[in-house]
């Protein structure tokens, strides 16, 4: 489908779906007259399709290859210039107090996928690793066996609060799944007792998100494990995390994970195809 015709933004706007068009799907148009972007390759990138970052390739939750969600799609990091400054920036984002150690040459193994950052270089107070320069999203001279890492101190201080994440998980979709957030370094779900729309939004728009398109109960999207860290959560829906909606305390609850909660978001995000160059292409949106 062509979903939108006579695009008028003012600039300012933090989403393509807050300029005035038409209405989704109405248009005189043929794909002849698809629009495109070419945009600016600096170093600075300060953006919304980035929210995510794991560690993988251990069983210790507090260190492993990190990973970063870029555009939908999990990759990894080149070691280039990786060092403790760019290691401390993401303990920090996960919720740690500080890196113990960073980690070159893929020392929790190899990751797959693309390499979506290299020539990471963070002052080491930055609150995102996408704050940090780098050489744009997705150009590297690197492969897998380059893949960085970092080992975050494990201790009871974590700087501003203690949850800093939402994933979703159980579904091939990644506006979709089961519910999980991290407590303490931990993962854990959410029980769905009392769970509505309100707070299937906070979790949306926390993620990124618009609105959210469902909420689901009865562990729709498979039984989750590790501790159910939040029950009878009360939001009003405009909450900015949802940490700051009533619940019962952390991991207080009379549940099983059969009752895991979990959310289908709006996704309606932007991306750019038919170029081999991640910062331009033919604009194409998601409705």
């Amino acid at each position: 489908p062509i979903w939108m015709d006579d695009v008028h933004c003012v600039g300012n706007e933090s989403d393509l779906q807050l300029c005035l068009s038409n209405g989704w799907g109405y248009n005189d148009c043929t794909h002849l007259e698809d629009v495109g972007v070419i945009c600016v390759t600096n170093k600075t990138f300060i953006n919304t399709t980035f929210h995510h970052l794991r560690l993988s390739g251990s069983v210790f939750p507090n260190q492993g290859r990190v990973e970063v969600l870029y555009r939908g799609v999990w990759g990894t990091i080149c070691d280039d210039d990786w060092d403790m400054q760019d290691a401390d920036v993401v303990c920090h984002q996960l919720g740690y107090s500080s890196a113990k150690a960073y980690k070159t040459r893929a020392y929790f193994g190899a990751g797959s996928g693309p390499i979506w950052m290299d020539d990471v270089h963070c002052v080491g107070n930055e609150s995102d690793l996408q704050l940090c320069l780098s050489n744009g999203w997705g150009y590297n001279d690197c492969t897998h066996l380059e893949d960085v890492g970092v080992i975050c101190v494990t201790n009871k201080t974590f700087i501003n609060t203690t949850f800093h994440h939402l994933r979703l998980s159980g579904s091939v979709f990644p506006n979709q799944g089961r519910v999980e957030v991290l407590y303490r370094g931990v993962w854990g779900t959410i029980c769905d007792d009392d769970w509505d729309m309100q707070d299937a939004d906070v979790v949306c728009h926390q993620l990124g998100y618009s609105s959210a398109k469902a909420y689901k109960t009865r562990a729709y999207f498979g039984a989750g494990s590790g501790p159910i860290w939040m029950d009878d959560v009360n939001c009003v829906g405009t909450e900015s995390g949802l940490q700051l909606c009533p619940f019962n305390g952390w991991g207080n609850n009379d549940c099983r994970h059969s009752e895991d909660a979990g959310v289908v978001c709006n996704d309606s995000h932007v991306r750019l195809s038919g170029s081999v160059f991640p910062n331009q292409g033919r604009v194409e949106v998601y409705y």
